[in-house]
Parts: structure tokens; sequence; C-alpha cells
């Protein structure tokens, strides 16, 4: 009992914690192939680090970028450079960000920005590993800008864990989360001056990739730090539950086939082991009775559900008229594909008796159907 009363709490706290709701993005409506994700989010960063560009958001996102590579080498090592004061050692007319940017042996980098100043070279990765040749990268920042800072990051919508990988070469890792959450920081500097529409798109921009790394909170980050053992527990017993049900399920559809073998004196089997159905075969053209159990308010047996069943356009369409003269005028009734339901009847709770009467009833006018077809 007090293990009940331990998860029954824990659930409890849970329910208590705001939940964030992953609304569908205009990015995510637009279904993009996520191969081609990475692609398309350069662009997009491209657009966004330009202060240049049409969208008058400044250096908003280069300074937020910078805020993040403080923030990264805090743990390694001193980084003192700060983008507002080194705008007195350049002009922002000077600030190239170029895409896909041709380096040693053939290989492309996905980002480079470069100024008199500092030039930063970002290898984006939105779902594959970090493969790529950071080392050739590297070489390539050092002996073209070797009199200037230079900064190498992955930018990752998830946290790298190859950083021996990243160590070795010179590379930090940034993760989206980190960018966006300086770029939101920073917003209120820029939006001013901002052009309305590219505000709209940067925002959704963020939330399509927010939306892609679970938009999880902090509290239920901290919430399953603190409770994971006791929540494998409950999903453990959760599961035993589960299996608990099926076999009642299994054993109760076992019962009600074998009483309706007896009623209709055919062999009645259930598809799967829960779902009760016989098949009538005219010609090429196919139909068919079955039913399922549906649970309600918590009682897996709270009612029961039967129709008529075809597999195929040509079956439906051979027989739905005598159907629908037998059964009823056909407004209960719903496509998948080149399958067709019609819904005959609910019964509510678990009358087996009841079942067996209206099922085999309409087993048999459907038979009468099929023979006279």
């Amino acid at each position: 009992m007090t293990d009940t009363i331990t998860l029954k709490f824990l659930l409890d706290e849970f329910n208590k914690i705001p939940k964030i709701q992953n609304g569908l993005t205009f990015m995510q409506i637009c279904r993009y192939p996520r191969n081609r994700y990475e692609e398309i989010c350069s662009r997009i960063l491209q657009f966004f680090f330009d202060p240049k560009a049409e969208h008058n958001l400044g250096i908003l996102w280069l300074k937020s970028l910078f805020n993040s590579i403080e923030d990264a080498y805090q743990s390694k090592k001193s980084c003192t450079i700060c983008l507002e004061k080194s705008t007195l050692y350049y002009n922002i007319s000077d600030i190239t960000i170029e895409r896909e940017v041709k380096v040693y042996e053939n290989k492309r980098m996905d980002l480079l920005i470069n100024t008199k100043t500092f030039a930063v070279c970002i290898e984006n990765k939105i779902n594959a590993d970090v493969y790529n040749p950071l080392d050739i990268y590297k070489k390539y920042m050092d002996d073209k800008f070797n009199k200037m800072e230079r900064f190498c990051i992955v930018l990752s919508l998830y946290p790298v864990k190859e950083t021996e990988k990243l160590n070795e070469n010179g590379f930090i890792n940034i993760t989206y989360s980190e960018l966006f959450t300086s770029v939101k920081k920073n917003l209120g500097e820029y939006i001013s001056n901002a052009k309305s529409e590219y505000i709209t798109y940067m925002l959704d921009f963020i939330k399509t990739l927010s939306n892609m790394n679970g938009n999880i909170s902090e509290q239920e980050i901290e919430f399953f730090k603190m409770n994971g053992g006791k929540i494998d527990e409950l999903i453990e017993r959760y599961k035993n539950y589960k299996s608990y049900l099926w076999d009642n399920l299994l054993a109760e559809v076992e019962v009600l086939c074998n009483k309706l073998s007896d009623r209709m004196q055919i062999q009645v089997k259930a598809y799967e082991g829960w779902l009760p159905s016989v098949g009538l075969i005219k010609d090429k053209y196919r139909i068919g009775l079955e039913g399922h159990y549906q649970e309600v308010n918590g009682n897996q047996f709270g009612r029961f559900n039967y129709f008529i069943k075809t597999w195929d356009e040509d079956s439906w369409n051979y027989f739905k008229d005598k159907v629908f003269n037998k059964f009823g005028n056909g407004t209960d009734f719903s496509r998948d594909r080149n399958m067709t339901i019609y819904h005959l009847d609910t019964i509510d709770g678990n009358d087996i008796d009841s079942i067996v009467e209206k099922f085999s009833k309409a087993y048999f006018d459907l038979k009468e159907i099929v023979d006279n077809a």
C-alpha cells in the first residue's frame, strides 16, 4: 500500500508541472524533408546572422552567438571578446556570411562568418552525428585567418556526444536551445527597428527546432532527474497491468467466439486474438462481419461494437446497395483507403447473450445478401 501511495503522490506532483504544448509551425506544415533540414536551417541562419539583411535586426543574432560562445568557454578558458566593443574596429558593411564554403580536400564548411576582427566556422547539425572533417576546417581557419580571433563551433539540435573529437580539433559545441535563449534575451534591444514579418519568420524558425527538440520544460527535466527510479518502477507496473488486461480480453473473446460458433454453426475466429470475425465470399467479392470490445470509464468491456467490412472497393460497390437496403440508409460508415467499414450497432456492457443474439442475426442477414447476390 505504501508503494501505491508513493506512486500516486508522484503522479500528483507531475500533474502540477506546466506542460509545453507543441503546436505546428509553418515550417512543419510545409513538411520539409528531414534530410534537408540542415541545408534549410543554414540558409535561415545565414540570413539572420547578416546584420545588413532586410530583417533590420542588426547584430542581434551575432551578439547572441557570442553570448553563447562566452558561456561555452567559461568552463575551459577566458573568452573576453565582446561584439559590441569590437564594432569599434570594423564596419558592419565588412561582415560576410558565407554558406557551403569550399575548403581543403574539396570539403565544405556549412557557415563562415568573416569580419576584419574575427572569423567563425559553424558546422550545423540537426539529425546527423558529427562525422565531418573538423581537423580540415580548423586548419583552414588557422591558415586563412591567422591574424585574427577565430572560433570553431558545432551548432547542434542536441548536445554533441563526441566531445573528445571536438576538443582535439579546437571546436566547441553550442546547442540551438542555448543560441535561441540568447536571441530571446537580447531581442528587446533590436525589436523596435525590425520588420514585423521577419520577427514572425524568426520565431517560427525557433519554435520549429524547439519542437524537434521535444520542448521539455526545465521543471520536467528536474522532476525526471529526481524521480527516475520511481518512474521506472511505475512504468514496469503499468506494463504488467496492460498485460493483465490483454490476457483478460483474449480469454473473454475466446468465450464469445465459442458461443458465436455454436449459435451460427460455423467457426468464428478472433483475428489477432481480440477481433471476432467471419467472412463471406461471392465470386471474387469478399465481405465480412467483425466486432470488438471498447473500454469505457476504465471498464475494458464497457461496450461491444460490431460492423460490416469489405477490404477492396470493388467488393464494397458490389454489395453496398443491398447492405443499405437491409441494414439502413448508409449514413453510418467510414472509408480508409480501399477498406470500408459499415457500423451496425453498439451494445453497452458485456451482456454476452445479447452480443451473441445480435451479432448472429447480423451474420444471417449478411449471409442472405451474399447468397442472393
